[in-house]
């Protein structure tokens, strides 16, 4: 918990002068209680939560039961032991990857994700028609396709590689993904990743939220080409996930 009170707009919350992104709003219940508690805990005690994302992994989340608010702050963090017993989570890993082994349904439904979002149709023709161009989303469209399709290449593969870029390359090492594409997406991934940067760096410059949203009349002649190209391998990335996958037979 956190002592004060953040400054909450429809779209967000600012806290110790840093912006925080509203992400969820959603109801929490109690359904079992285990433990020691420094508050009192009650069975189907039911909250009202708002979650928000800050900047590097920081999140803050509001809770209120009845009239009582409480604000919190946490940090995420990756799938890595940071104290107690590191063989705990090696054998969730263990025990995950042969929970998946054979589960080609799930595994086809868990990737299709990467393949749920499409970029407006010949966007770069319209590179200066800024009355009905449609932004762009540098995450749904850019990185999270070649994130999450990895990710599912790597749980059906076995890849226990815990990083994209690591996990590209033991794919391609496998056979999985051919040299080309392997180094067409390492390569497209870093270049997104510094597009999005760059955009809500100017964004925070101007006095904007921070978001993905980008509209390609704003970009220089460069991003432009550089994102048609990056787009275009990652349209070749979902490609190769709808045939391994089987998309057609969900």
């Amino acid at each position: 918990p956190i002592t004060g009170v953040p400054q909450v707009t429809k779209k967000g919350a600012t806290w110790q002068n840093k912006a925080y992104r509203k992400r969820w709003t959603y109801s929490a219940k109690v359904t079992w209680v285990q433990g020691e508690f420094y508050w009192r805990v009650k069975g189907d005690e039911r909250a009202d939560v708002t979650d928000y994302d800050g900047p590097r992994g920081a999140k803050l989340s509001r809770e209120q039961t009845g009239s009582e608010v409480v604000w919190s702050m946490g940090q995420a963090i990756d799938a890595a032991v940071v104290a107690g017993d590191a063989e705990l989570l090696a054998e969730a890993r263990a025990q995950l990857q042969k929970m998946l082994s054979g589960s080609d349904a799930f595994l086809a439904r868990f990737a299709a994700a990467a393949d749920q979002f499409d970029e407006p149709q010949s966007w770069w023709l319209k590179l200066t028609a800024r009355s009905d161009e449609q932004p762009l989303d540098l995450k749904k469209l850019g990185t999270f396709p070649i994130v999450h399709g990895v990710r599912a290449l790597s749980l059906a593969q076995g890849v226990r590689e815990s990083g994209t870029v690591e996990r590209v390359r033991a794919l391609v090492e496998r056979g999985t993904v051919d040299a080309e594409l392997g180094r067409d997406l390492i390569e497209a991934l870093h270049y997104l990743m510094g597009l999005k940067l760059r955009h809500q760096l100017r964004q925070r410059e101007q006095g904007q939220t921070p978001g993905n949203l980008v509209r390609p009349s704003e970009l220089s002649t460069m991003d432009g080409d550089q994102l048609k190209d990056a787009l275009a391998i990652n349209k070749r990335f979902r490609a190769l996930l709808r045939q391994r996958f089987r998309f057609d037979a969900l």
